[in-house]
């Protein structure tokens, strides 16, 4: 019957008790105290030892204890020691300005990438270790984002690259066996293994650092890790490996507030749209249609000619106004989590079909669901800008649609085109507002806009993409290498 976990806890010397292992992780020899701790039946039970022969660290379930599981340094097998749990006295203050900066990164940020490029300094100056980056992984062990303060989008291709070669990774390692791996050897790793040669030439291949990941974790598990170097002539002790678990833990908490953060901006969005909409139809929706009521009496009376034509427009005018406010009040505003961009601008087009006839025809090319949701966002407001403006105005019969990405210039192309005639008797006068908004929205994404008439409109709108996460763009600077 195996001991109770942590019942040796405090007996610990402070350099820790070790003993030895099979290459199995299989008891061979040295202090059975060890396995007592750990609850094992030194006969049969084995420990789960670190792969690609790399040292592991972690805490001991139910107990304060450390673990440090390391190739041994004679023979074949394992070398694990327990150490007491450090004193964490000395960097409480480090956690707590650590802490507040946390905060202020995230409260100050609005997009992950800004985020993450923020808290990767806080972790460097509380952690000193060297070129820190946050990996999140989704629970299949696959990379969904990384990112850092100083890590660009051809080093996170590369990385994906050896990955895809079969390279034992460090990061995913540390995510999968969820705790600290520290590799002495990984820049000679790196010199000498070829399925690491697409990221040579970023890392330096520089000799005298240990390269180490640390998991970041939830109640549920880890979501991710945050990796980096520490000098190789600096020792890794025990309260050393606590700072750096107990910063990991405060950056694990701040994205998770700043994805919480992300989330409630959302949702008051939402309920800020709900209520203008509610405003909107309880007053001046209702106002416009008993103005339009007037105006109809005022038709069917006794009026001279000259006055008729003027009330006539006015009505015209009212009733477009309330089939506006309408409009406004029951389209969708707001991109809804997790639907992404063709799917929404399929919504809008059903929305345009179903209310007016019109046939609309919508192609996308390529990939156009990577991209962030604010980006997602503008591209909604010019397409309802821009079917607005054909409801109105065009008396068009088809509409087109058609999204990419211009494989020259990288930017994102939204060409809508109706084969409406602006200005037929009964239309109403556009005022080139919604135009506005489109070439305002342009503008700011650093793009422009061009209108060609001939057989009806043509609006091209040529923007700079923004996508969700520089994972994202990693990813497709892959295409070359994944056939």
């Amino acid at each position: 019957m195996p001991a109770r976990r942590g019942t040796a806890q405090d007996r610990l010397p402070a350099d820790g008790i070790t003993a030895d292992l099979h290459p199995d992780g299989r008891f061979r020899g040295g202090s059975a105290e060890v396995f007592r701790i750990l609850g094992l039946a030194q006969e049969s039970d084995v420990v789960r030892v670190p792969g690609s022969s790399r040292t592991a660290w972690g805490a001991v379930a139910g107990s304060g204890a450390q673990y440090r599981l390391r190739p041994h340094p004679d023979r074949p097998g394992w070398e694990i020691t327990l150490f007491p749990a450090p004193a964490r006295e000395g960097h409480r203050a480090t956690l707590r300005r650590l802490q507040i900066d946390n905060l202020a990164s995230v409260a100050q940020s609005k997009d992950l990438s800004t985020v993450v490029h923020n808290l990767t300094i806080d972790f460097f100056q509380a952690s000193e270790l060297v070129g820190p980056m946050i990996v999140l992984v989704d629970p299949s062990g696959s990379p969904t984002f990384a990112g850092s303060h100083e890590m660009g989008h051809d080093e996170l291709a590369a990385m994906e690259r050896c990955r895809r070669n079969g390279a034992p990774m460090l990061t995913l390692q540390a995510f999968e066996e969820d705790r600290v791996i520290v590799d002495p050897a990984w820049y000679d790793r790196v010199r000498v293994d070829d399925r690491f040669a697409p990221i040579r030439a970023f890392v330096g291949l520089t000799s005298g650092f240990s390269y180490l990941s640390i998991p970041l974790r939830t109640s549920s598990g880890p979501f991710g890790v945050v990796a980096g170097s520490w000098p190789a002539e600096r020792p890794i002790t025990p309260g050393r490996v606590r700072l750096w678990c107990d910063v990991a833990d405060r950056l694990a908490l701040a994205l998770q507030y700043s994805e919480l953060m992300r989330r409630a901006r959302v949702q008051g969005a939402d309920i800020e749209r709900q209520r203008i909409n509610d405003d909107l139809h309880a007053t001046l929706a209702q106002d416009l249609f008993v103005l339009a009521l007037h105006l109809a009496k005022l038709e069917a009376g006794d009026l001279e000619n000259e006055h008729r034509a003027t009330v006539l427009e006015v009505r015209r005018l009212t009733e477009q106004l309330v089939v506006d406010v309408r409009m406004f009040i029951g389209e969708r505003r707001h991109v809804m989590e997790g639907v992404g961009m063709a799917e929404y601008v399929d919504d809008l087009a059903k929305d345009l079909g179903g209310r007016t006839g019109i046939a609309v025809d919508v192609r996308h090319a390529g990939d156009v669901d990577a991209f962030s949701s604010d980006f997602n966002e503008d591209v909604a407001r010019i397409v309802q800008e821009a079917f607005r403006n054909v409801d109105k105005h065009a008396l068009a019969s088809r509409v087109s649609v058609h999204t990419r990405l211009d494989p020259e210039s990288k930017m994102f192309v939204l060409e809508i085109s109706d084969d409406g005639r602006t200005g037929k008797a009964g239309a109403a006068v556009s005022t080139g507002a919604g135009l506005s908004i489109v070439s305002e929205i342009a503008a700011r994404r650093g793009g422009d806009v061009t209108i060609r008439q001939s057989g009806g409109t043509t609006v091209i709108v040529r923007i700079v993409p923004e996508y969700e996460s520089e994972w994202a763009v990693a990813q497709r600077s892959l295409e070359p290498w994944t056939g």
